[in-house]
């Protein structure tokens, strides 16, 4: 053994070890007349278990802590950040549970927290907030998990296929589907065709709305997804993009101005798109 392994081994004198069966890093709590250190591995595996099989039961069985924080969360899409805000602004205004929006790949994540002395306690706070926020926020709130998880889960469950067309290279949609669990696994096809010439928003609505059909049909897929955006900003700087799912009940559309010179404003493309999706899997108008 190396000295540098030997010094790893140390735990100081009078601390209390805590075997770590999920590895070798030492574990271990000091005790002291200011408080108590609770020293873990910083291996995510390791530390989890340590912190659930030793450092919980030492705080409840000896320090007498049963406090608790639980936080939850749910995702919306649909809205922007400011207008989700002004619906829940009350809720944010609230010490306990609390409540916060962050966005997130052109998506937005609603926390919600809750602290209590026990779990149960903090889980009847945390479902009031919740009641709440889907009360308000409707069909706007995707629910426990992302947006592109919802979509291939929707998929999976209604035995449903998906292609795609994409008027460019960054592949929005496509590269938003490929990021769920399971998000590849019910598309056919890709196609990736980036405008060759210059085009306005009726020429875009037009080579999406052919790319939605062409790719169901190119690979006999039970939807067809296509997003193509204008060839030229508007004079405020901002693109218009055209997303059209093709469905065996018709098409349904949808047409948004983003700003396409920043990065983030192609996965609001693939928001957007996906959206639309979640909708029609739903039963609902977008």
């Amino acid at each position: 053994m190396s000295e540098s392994n030997r010094r790893q081994a140390y735990i100081p004198a009078g601390a209390r070890a805590i075997e770590n069966p999920r590895g070798t890093a030492p574990s271990f709590i000091v005790e002291d007349a200011l408080g108590t250190v609770i020293v873990l591995p910083g291996v995510p595996f390791e530390m989890r278990y340590l912190f659930e099989n030793a450092a919980l039961p030492y705080l409840r069985d000896e320090r007498g802590i049963t406090a608790v924080i639980l936080i939850k969360t749910l995702h919306a899409a649909g809205l922007g950040e400011s207008v989700i805000g002004e619906m829940i602004a009350d809720l944010m205004q609230q010490t306990n549970p609390t409540v916060g929006i962050s966005a997130k790949q052109a998506r937005y994540e609603l926390r919600i927290g809750a602290r209590a002395n026990s779990q149960a306690e903090a889980e009847a706070l945390i479902m009031q907030a919740e009641t709440t926020i889907r009360s308000r926020l409707g069909q706007y709130l995707v629910g426990d998990e992302p947006l592109n998880a919802a979509v291939a889960r929707l998929l999976q469950e209604q035995g449903l296929t998906l292609s795609l067309y994409e008027g460019s290279v960054g592949a929005p949609i496509y590269r938003a589907i490929a990021a769920a669990p399971g998000g590849l696994d019910h598309l056919r096809g890709v196609v990736i065709h980036p405008l060759d010439q210059a085009a306005d928003a009726g020429a875009a609505l037009s080579l999406a709305t052919a790319g939605a059909t062409n790719v169901a049909e190119r690979w006999r897929s039970d939807l067809g997804l296509a997003a193509q955006a204008a060839g030229t900003p508007n004079a405020d700087g901002f693109t218009e993009v055209c997303v059209v799912l093709h469905t065996p009940a018709g098409n349904r559309t949808v047409t948004r101005s983003y700003d396409l010179r920043q990065p983030e404003g192609w996965e609001f493309i693939g928001t957007l798109a996906l959206d639309l999706v979640r909708h029609y899997l739903l039963g609902e108008t977008a």
